[in-house]
């Protein structure tokens, strides 16, 4: 190992005398080198040795220097006990702090701005962000202190000889003691990131170098050294070597397991300290006669390589081999120094320092890098070339070249005179030789490049400004030469090409080339395309063909098949499409070759030969080039038929029909058409021969082929040149439409010749349903055949309520009444009671509407009937249960209680014949019981509590009625006679809850209710005579007229009765308004009360009061309100109290009071019952 001084000086004091050099380090970026000599720190520039600055600071002699991972601080240490740190940047103290005793070490973090340092019987941390620097006391004297690389832990050697191993909170985590009690002079963690940097160096004053891991293991044994180490510092790029110097006055280099290499250098006195430069090969040394002097290794690389094998020294000890094509590796390990390095085929050759170790690896198998030691030469030969062959080593020494085979002895190779090849004017610094062995590649110390040819001894070409060169071991003519990072491929006299890479050429095998870059082996792949470009320039087909062996895009390939096709070199051109794996080509050229042997041509035809000319027309044809097919075909006499066939093969129907004829008549033209049609579609050219057929005016075939692969456009076309008189086509081109989709260009074929059915079923088909009714109003006889599928549709995409009118505009009232029936049953079941209720009451209208139709049977009538009623009593439940649901289930009340107690005990009555799916009775019987409890029906609370403690209750509810129930029994046990219903027909106070239901216990007089606040309205039903029609008794009624103006009016908007008295309220409702009237004894003479009072009260079943004729002219029209809900027959009310408004929906025919209804009506803009809007 070769060393070199970089420089050296001596330190002297201010009186003169050298200062023994205690400490050195540098900077993390190298620049600058830090020394602790004297009472001073010096600060030199790394390169030159220029003094930077000496700074002062300390009163004694400063023992220790340590910089920043940052390099932006560092600090000193001294025997005044104090610690200085100082800025980089200006070389001025920035802080100062101080321990016991005097410092020993300092060492900074490697990753954060942490100082650890040192005195005599304790260690502290620094930081940035702390004023005071907390102190450790420690068992004994520290001599010397290190951080591992990733900054978490500080190694403390010990005078004791143990080694204490901290973390960054002064934790003690491992402690090693050594077997010795000798004193840890230094040690040092390996600064790597990887795994070496779990590795601690530690050397003794017993002489001792060791290795430790983190956990305190011992790695390996301790190695002697033979003297007292002082200094320790790890070196090389991977910091895979150590450095120790000490009182020998030398500084040795080990490696990592502790082996010696060489020696660096040798002083004059004890070395005391060392440190490695970063990114340099350099060494700095301190000495005990104040001489500090770097040196610089002279490590140059040691490799060599063998086609495709490469080997190359790696941690100075080690060997590696590398397969450049497999990328594997084999390494061998030697313990010592390695000097040189040969690879011959399967054999490997190792020079160390006193030996040459000769290893081998399987012959036959050229990837198997299981190397063998074979041989052993105890021998140590200065040499400066070591070359190994099939049985002898060659050693270059100076201007000798020798030749030692096993035996030791020396011999000449071949004979004792050596044969001169060529002489250039400059020395010689590498040579090559080609694949052939004809071809030599010289390069000299100016980076010329000669390329010789040794049969001709003449130069064939040469450049400049090389580094490094290789032929290729595959192609006798190709080499690579790189330099100024830039690779050049040279193909014999053929200019170079060239791509950008870095490092020196170690290998050419195929189209890869192997580069050498910072010890690393690049694989660099290059493109043979610019040399097969001029071998095809120059007809060197062969030689192209034998390049594209190692690689050649598709493109290439097809160049070269191309033009070895035109040269009819069928060899070459087969070789190629196989590459491609263009199987069509590949039988081209089988039936070429078949051909040829049956002599069509021979290799001496010249290219004016007919024979040669038809085959140059088919290799042209075959490879597109048509223009220059015809150009060969007319060469050849009476081969028309050749270009025909290829027009035709290629679908040019227009030059065929030049070819074949100009002058042809229609039929035969289109004639023509018709065979290229079929042709056309014999070859999947459906879209061609489509056209073609309407060319040829052939309408059905177009239509089926376009029908057939959906040729919409060539459909759209045929359809548009027919007219109407054409309705077979046009009937076909609607088919195909539809077929494919197109609902609106096939309506319009229908529609061309007036098939409507047609045309309504596309629109239907393609739910186009306003084009559909837009039809439909101009052909009302296809009405039912539009809205049945519309009101399918509607209901399939869940508008079930369209649906429905769509059922009634298509007379389905059953599917109309199904789907009403489904809304109203989801919506129960979604709670959504007041939708149940107004789906229920559109049932019901809807069966009135069916009972209109005087064509029923009366089977079918009763059955409507039934059903009516059914459904008007199913909407009544709904509809009032959705306001105690509401109640049971919001925050807030929207009604007074009296109105939840009406609705409560309307539902009860209600629901004693039947239950309503989705009603729940005890929610019924909770409000009825709530509400009946503030309006003082106590015996009717008392009676539904027991009945509720009965049923299954939330335990909420439950536990409210079970203490309600317990307080109701402190109160009266009777119902306040103020909330007892009483009969306006016979005056009968009747009972809270009814037997009978809602309608009076005496009379059957059924209680009508206004439909807001279910208040009993104070009406009673009466009847005329039997022998009186409806118009009769409204005559009648109508008759009187000793009413007062003022004393009732009633608006109507259905206009039924145009009356003076009359009066127009709003379009859907009409209003009866009665005064008290100013005449005495009205009462007294009042007909219709004479009727009640005489009416019989007595029969089980309910009879309304009937009227003659004197009584309904004796009564008031404005006090009378008719419900006609036809086809039902009209009901007649006489209203009993005057001053009562009562208002009719002229829709649902429900009765309010009109200053309940006018604010719902305000409130909501509609009926609260049927949902019909107000204006």
């Amino acid at each position: 190992m070769d060393t070199a001084q970089v420089w050296s000086i001596k330190i002297k004091g201010k009186d003169g005398i050298y200062n023994c050099i205690w400490d050195v380090c540098y900077s993390s970026d190298g620049s600058r080198l830090l020394v602790a000599a004297g009472n001073l720190v010096w600060v030199y520039d790394a390169n030159n040795a220029n003094l930077v600055k000496s700074l002062k600071g300390h009163k004694d002699t400063v023992y220790c220097v340590a910089c920043a991972h940052d390099s932006s601080l560092f600090g000193s240490g001294s025997a005044d006990k104090c610690v200085i740190i100082w800025k980089s940047s200006t070389l001025e103290a920035l802080a100062k702090y101080v321990h016991n005793e005097s410092i020993q070490c300092l060492e900074f973090n490697p990753i954060t701005m942490l100082l650890a340092s040192t005195g005599s019987t304790d260690f502290g941390f620094w930081t940035m962000d702390q004023k005071n620097v907390v102190k450790t006391k420690i068992s004994a004297r520290p001599t010397c202190c290190s951080w591992k690389s990733d900054g978490q832990f500080l190694a403390i050697g010990l005078y004791s000889g143990v080694i204490s191993i901290r973390n960054k909170e002064t934790q003690e985590v491992a402690k090693i003691e050594r077997p010795s009690d000798s004193i840890i002079w230094n040690l040092k963690w390996n600064p790597s990131k990887s795994d070496y940097g779990e590795v601690l160096a530690v050397i003794d004053w017993n002489q001792k170098l060791s290795f430790y891991q983190l956990c305190g293991r011992q790695t390996g044994k301790d190695h002697t050294l033979g003297y007292d180490p002082c200094g320790v510092t790890w070196f090389g790029n991977k910091y895979d070597s150590i450095a120790v110097c000490g009182s020998n006055r030398m500084c040795h280099l080990y490696n990592s397991e502790g082996v010696h290499l060489a020696c660096i250098t040798k002083q004059q006195s004890w070395i005391w300290c060392c440190c490695t430069r970063k990114g340099y090969n350099q060494i700095a040394v301190g000495c005990q006669d104040g001489t500090l002097e770097t040196i610089k290794l002279l490590l140059d690389p040691v490799d060599s390589f063998y086609k495709d094998r490469y080997a190359f020294r790696e941690s100075l000890t080690d060997v590696v081999v590398q397969h450049l094509i497999t990328e594997q590796k084999a390494r061998i390990k030697c313990r010592d120094y390695v000097k040189k390095i040969s690879l011959f085929k399967n054999l490997l050759v190792i020079q160390l320092v006193k030996k040459i170790l000769i290893y081998e690896s399987p012959y036959d198998d050229m990837k198997d890098l299981h190397y063998q030691l074979r041989e052993k030469l105890s021998q140590q030969i200065v040499c400066q070339h070591l070359i190994i062959i099939t049985n002898n080593l060659v050693v270059c020494q100076d201007n000798y070249l020798s030749c030692v085979n096993f035996k030791i002895i020396q011999i000449v190779v071949d004979n004792a005179f050596p044969i001169v090849i060529t002489k250039v004017l400059n020395e010689i610094c590498m040579l090559d030789i080609s694949r052939n062995y004809d071809k030599l590649a010289i390069l000299d110390v100016n980076k010329t490049m000669y390329a010789f040819s040794i049969e001709k001894k003449e130069i064939l070409f040469q450049e400049p400004n090389v580094l490094s060169m290789t032929w290729s071991t595959t192609n006798n003519d190709l080499i690579a030469y790189s330099g100024n990072d830039v690779l050049f491929i040279k193909n014999g006299q053929f200019p170079s090409h060239r791509q950008y890479t870095k490092g020196i050429t170690l290998s050419f095998i195929g189209s890869f080339v192997y580069c050498l870059h910072e010890n690393t082996i690049n694989r660099i792949e290059i493109s043979l395309t610019p040399a097969v470009y001029h071998y095809l320039g120059n007809n060197q087909l062969n030689e192209a063909y034998h390049l594209g062996y190692f690689g050649l895009t598709q493109q290439d390939w097809k160049i070269i098949g191309r033009i070895a096709l035109n040269k009819l070199n069928l060899k070459v051109a087969k070789y190629a499409y196989v590459q491609l794996e263009d199987i069509l080509i590949l039988l081209f050229i089988q039936q070429l070759e078949e051909r040829y042997k049956r002599g069509e041509w021979n290799d001496k035809d010249s290219v004016n030969n007919s024979n040669i000319s038809i085959i140059l027309g088919d290799i042209s044809a075959y490879l597109g080039n048509f223009t220059e097919a015809v150009v060969n075909y007319t060469r050849s006499s009476g081969q028309q038929h050749k270009i025909i066939e290829m027009y035709t093969d290629l679908r040019c129907f227009n030059e065929l029909h030049e070819i074949m004829s100009t002058n042809c008549d229609v039929n035969e033209r289109k004639l023509l058409l018709s065979k290229n049609a079929d042709w056309a579609k014999s070859t999947n050219e459906y879209r061609t021969a489509a056209k073609m057929y309407i060319d040829a005016g052939e309408y059905i075939k177009a239509i089926e082929l376009s029908d057939l692969h959906g040729l919409t456009d060539i459909l759209l076309d045929i359809s548009r040149r027919l007219d109407k008189g054409d309705h077979e086509y046009l009937e076909r081109c609607a088919r195909s439409l539809t077929r494919l989709g197109e609902y609106a260009f096939a309506a319009d074929c229908y529609a061309k010749y007036g098939d409507i059915e047609n045309q309504l079923n596309l629109y239907i088909e393609s739910h186009n349903w306003e084009e559909a009714f837009s039809l439909v109003e101009k052909h009302h006889v296809y009405t039912r055949k539009v809205y049945l599928p519309y009101a399918n549709w509607l209901a399939e995409n869940d508008k079930f309520e369209e649906a429905q009118a769509a059922f009634i505009k298509a007379g389905l009232q059953n599917e109309a009444i199904s789907v009403l029936e489904q809304l109203a049953n989801c919506a129960a079941k979604e709670s959504r009671f007041n939708d149940a209720g107004f789906y229920y009451w559109k049932l019901s209208a809807l069966c009135l509407d069916m009972l209109k139709n005087e064509t029923i049977t009366e089977t079918v009538h009763h059955e409507l009937l039934e059903h009516y009623y059914d459904f008007q009593r199913k909407a009544d439940v709904y509809y009032i249960y959705h306001h105690i649901y509401r109640y049971l289930h919001e925050p807030f009340a929207s009604h007074m209680p009296e109105t939840y107690f009406n609705m409560a005990r309307y539902l009860m009555h209600v629901l004693q014949s039947a239950d309503v799916a989705e009603v729940s009775k005890a929610a019924v019987l909770y409000t009825l019981a709530k509400h009946g409890r503030k309006l003082g029906a106590y015996k009717l609370t008392k009676q539904l509590y027991n009945k509720l403690q009965t049923l299954y209750l939330p335990f909420k509810m439950r536990d409210e009625i079970d203490l309600c129930s317990i307080t109701l029994n402190s109160g009266p046990m009777t119902d306040s006679e103020e909330i007892n219903p009483m009969c306006y027909r016979c005056s009968t106070i009747n009972p809270l809850i009814n037997s009978l239901g809602n309608r009076c216990i005496n009379c059957k007089e059924p209680f009508i209710y206004s439909f807001i606040t279910l208040e009993q309205l104070p009406i009673v039903e009466f009847i005329p005579e039997d022998n009186l029609s409806y118009e009769e008794v409204i005559s009648y009624l109508q008759s009187d007229t000793s009413t007062s103006l003022s004393s009732l009016s009633l608006s109507n908007n259905v206009n039924d009765v145009k009356e003076d008295n009359i009066e127009m309220n709003n379009n859907y409702s009409q209003t009866l308004k009665i005064s008290h009237e100013q005449e005495n004894g009205m009462l007294s003479q009042d007909p219709f009360m004479a009727k009640l009072l005489n009416s019989d009260l007595i029969s089980e079943a309910y009879s309304p009061v009937q009227l003659d004729i004197a009584t309904l002219k004796a009564i008031s029209f404005n006090e009378v309100i008719i419900i006609h809900n036809s086809p039902l027959k009209p009901r007649f009310y006489k209203s009993i109290l005057p001053d009562v408004s009562i208002t009719q929906c002229s829709i649902c025919h429900k009765l309010f009071y009109s200053d309940d209804y006018e604010m719902v009506t305000l409130q909501q803009g509609r009926c609260p019952y049927c949902h019909t809007m107000k204006e």
